[in-house]
């Protein structure tokens, strides 16, 4: 047995490595936007032709399948030459641009961070990444980013100077609940109250002073922006329905709407550890910030689409379309864009390319085959087809499973086991010959099936069986069909046929015995004998 080429067709090169999800996936509109044929079923009819003066419609043109396809295929070829028209008239940035967009996508990610870590709210997450770290050092990385994950010096110096910056936040945080206590008292006169609120404030600013020179995880950051959103749309309902009047609040109790926003904020204030206005201002910046960071992001996207054409190309052939193949590309190329970090040195491309061969690896993995494969199965795969080719190379043939176990230094049925999980699946639906009115199924025996000396067998059994039972008496055939379910829904149990006959089960096992006991007689189960198999 020898291994070619074609029995390993379809299975592209594939890389392990973590797996990642976005939100939101960028496109190309060229691509999403495609143009679906749709087949002619028949011929208009034009208003005032013969053909509707007499009422007769126009004969209707059946479209095969073979025509549908090609007109989806021309379709797809459209789109695919106008994206690559919209690809070349793109810029290349040079190395000074792409680190000028990485700032800008750092400084709109700080902005954010900065703004959501002077609230309160951001409290219980920096002690879920203390707790985390504390566990396990090594996870810093998780929610610090500029962590390489090897270096272990840089490891342990960023986990001493976040848990220094935790014991500070503890300190201020425990200053800033006293200003909110002293704050809360109704005794207190309007200047120092706006004094104390000043105090209150300022703490908040100094916790994320904290942790300006990083920037935290995303994922982590979002969490508290989404909380205090939560929390002012909450109490903008609450304010809107006391001045409506829709509150729970008693009619002997009514306020002035000034009063009734003073409550509120007042509410606001020991949940949130700020104003409602402030917090308003601070989801102004945190809004401000995301643009700023995604009109970069967007940027950095747009002018790099050349490259993951350029890498698409070297998969094409491997199970997925070339559309197919640039949208997973596209994926890995977003993921770059959020790792990406400019100290380093490194362009942005050299980065990129990585990510990318990464997305369309794992897209090749999970999509390239009917049947998904186990990543590791796909790798034995992998370099069998690589050893394949290296001894066709040399040895000008193509190599037998042995010798291709000995190259791999694995045993010989696990060969055997991945040369059959190769072979791709085939569709039961796929056309067979030009006309497309036949596919692959019609040509597939179904083994479960009877055919037509299996239906004859059964027909003559019936009849034989019918007439050999007739010769007994109206009760033990009824009894025997009822027990064995012959021209019967189901088998019956002894004690339903007693019911049935009004006699108990006793009775029926009786009558059930003398009757197979008729039947084994030679004039009768001769004629059933030829139905009889070893």
């Amino acid at each position: 047995m020898t291994i070619g080429k074609e029995s390993l067709a379809g299975v592209g090169e594939c890389r392990v490595s973590g797996e990642f999800s976005l939100d939101k996936t960028i496109v190309p509109l060229a691509l999403t936007k495609q143009k679906k044929s749709s087949p002619v079923l028949g011929e208009p009819l034009v208003a005032g032709s013969d053909l509707l003066k007499e009422g007769v419609r126009a004969p209707k043109r059946r479209i095969s399948s073979s025509q549908r396809k090609q007109g989806d295929s021309t379709a797809a070829a459209d789109s695919m030459n106008i994206y690559m028209r919209e690809m070349g008239s793109l810029k290349l940035l040079k190395y000074d641009d792409e680190r000028k967009l990485a700032q800008t996508i750092e400084k709109g990610k700080k902005q954010v961070q900065f703004a959501v870590l002077q609230s309160t709210l951001a409290m219980p997450i920096l002690l879920q990444m203390k707790e985390t770290i504390v566990e396990n050092p090594g996870k810093i990385s998780l929610f610090v980013g500029g962590i390489p994950d090897a270096q272990f010096d840089v490891i342990a110096e960023a986990c001493d100077v976040f848990l220094a910056n935790w014991q500070t936040c503890v300190g201020l945080d425990g200053q800033r609940k006293k200003y909110l206590k002293k704050y809360l008292s109704p005794s207190l006169s309007a200047d120092a109250r706006e004094k104390l609120l000043f105090n209150i404030l300022q703490c908040g600013k100094q916790i994320a002073e904290l942790f300006e020179d990083r920037v935290l995880s995303s994922e982590y950051v979002n969490m508290v922006a989404q909380a205090a959103e939560d929390l002012s749309k909450r109490f903008r309902k609450i304010f809107v329905e006391l001045i409506a009047g829709e509150g729970d609040l008693p009619e002997e109790e009514m306020r002035s709407p000034e009063e009734l926003e003073r409550l509120v904020d007042l509410q606001f204030i020991r949940e949130s550890g700020s104003s409602l206005q402030s917090l308003n201002e601070l989801l102004k910046e945190v809004e401000e910030g995301r643009f700023i960071s995604k009109e970069a992001k967007e940027a950095l996207v747009r002018a790099n689409l050349r490259l993951v054409i350029s890498v698409s190309k070297r998969f094409v052939n491997r199970g997925l379309q070339f559309s197919d193949l640039i949208q997973e590309g596209n994926i890995g190329l977003m993921k770059a864009v959020e790792k990406f970090d400019y100290r380093r040195g490194f362009k942005f491309s050299t980065y990129a390319t990585w990510w990318i061969r990464q997305s369309i690896t794992r897209g090749i993995a999970d999509q390239g085959r009917t049947i998904r494969l186990p990543v590791h199965m796909i790798e034995t795969i992998n370099r069998m087809l690589r050893v394949s080719k290296d001894f066709y190379l040399e040895e000008h043939r193509e190599p037998s499973v042995e010798e291709v176990a000995g190259q791999l230094g694995t045993e010989v049925d696990k060969v055997k086991s991945a040369l059959k999980i190769a072979k791709d699946a085939i569709s039961l639906d796929t056309p067979v010959g030009d006309d497309g009115e036949t596919y692959l199924g019609d040509f597939i025996v179904d083994k479960n099936c009877l055919g037509p000396d299996g239906f004859a067998m059964v027909a003559s059994l019936k009849e034989c069986l019918s007439q050999v039972l007739s010769s007994l008496s109206p009760r033990e055939e009824k009894v025997l069909k009822m027990r064995y379910g012959i021209l019967e829904k189901r088998e019956y149990t002894l004690e339903e046929v007693g019911r049935c006959f009004n006699v108990t089960r006793e009775r029926i096992r009786q009558i059930e015995a003398q009757a197979i006991s008729k039947l084994k007689h030679p004039s009768r189960c001769g004629d059933l004998k030829v139905f009889m198999t070893d």
